[in-house]
């Protein structure tokens, strides 16, 4: 049985419900964007494993990506590119996964000597909408930026139409980059410099970790490894 929470606690929150309410013996929660002490509530009523998500609560166990070095790998593209002046869409503020990426993109500018400007930081909910608001900040803010990483594909999708709408060229004025690697990055125009996550390794693992839970043998929080794939939304400045 599957259920789609859509990035929407309330909704989530139902689903996770309404699947425990029809018995089930275990559930994977994908993502999603409840904090980790009301997926560990759930977890004391069904078996259950998070993936695609670091989880700090003990008995939540986890497969999930290192997210910090994902952020790094970004942020150094761009900065090896000649970047300098790097905006940041963040994800939601309780999120793991986006303290973990934005520790990596931070850590990338202190190595290069790039001191992180709180103008270009904008805040964000892993939604394409998210995307095309900050954008619309930073244009009229009148705050200088070459480049942008976005936490993850879908607001990296509305800051390209933001862009787009504002006349801004990709890759020629701004370079883009987003975070998952979604089927549709590959076919955005321009095709989008991404963040890869290992998305069939991690619903095996998984499974197989549910599989130990259903068994009553203990699962410990698994860690993978990101990829960046390069595109053509990112290419040195003016």
């Amino acid at each position: 049985m599957f259920a789609d929470g859509r990035l929407e606690p309330d909704q989530e929150r139902s689903a996770i419900r309404a699947l425990i309410g029809r018995r089930v013996d275990g559930l994977v929660v994908i993502g999603g964007c409840l904090r980790d002490a009301e997926l560990a509530e759930f977890a004391r009523e069904v078996p259950l494993v998070v993936a695609g998500r670091r989880c700090r609560e003990p008995e939540l166990p986890c497969v999930y990506v290192d997210n910090v070095d994902g952020g790094y790998q970004a942020a150094r593209h761009l900065i090896e590119l000649g970047h300098r002046r790097i905006a940041l869409i963040q994800g939601h503020h309780h999120h793991s996964d986006a303290a973990d990426r934005h520790a990596g993109f931070r850590q990338a500018l202190r190595d290069a000597g790039i001191c992180e400007d709180p103008a270009l930081i904008c805040d964000g909910d892993f939604s394409p909408e998210a995307g095309v608001i900050a954008v619309e900040r930073l244009v009229s803010q009148n705050a200088p930026f070459t480049a942008i990483f976005a936490m993850n594909d879908m607001m990296a999708f509305g800051a390209r139409l933001a862009l787009d709408r504002h006349a801004i060229a990709v890759p020629q004025r701004v370079s883009l980059v987003g975070f998952d690697d979604q089927m549709e990055a590959a076919f955005m125009t321009p095709p989008l410099t991404t963040v890869r996550q290992p998305a069939r390794e991690m619903g095996e693992c998984a499974a197989k970790g549910m599989i130990e839970l259903l068994a009553g043998r203990p699962f410990t929080p698994q860690c993978m490894r990101t990829q960046l794939v390069a595109r053509e939304s990112t290419a040195p400045p003016d």
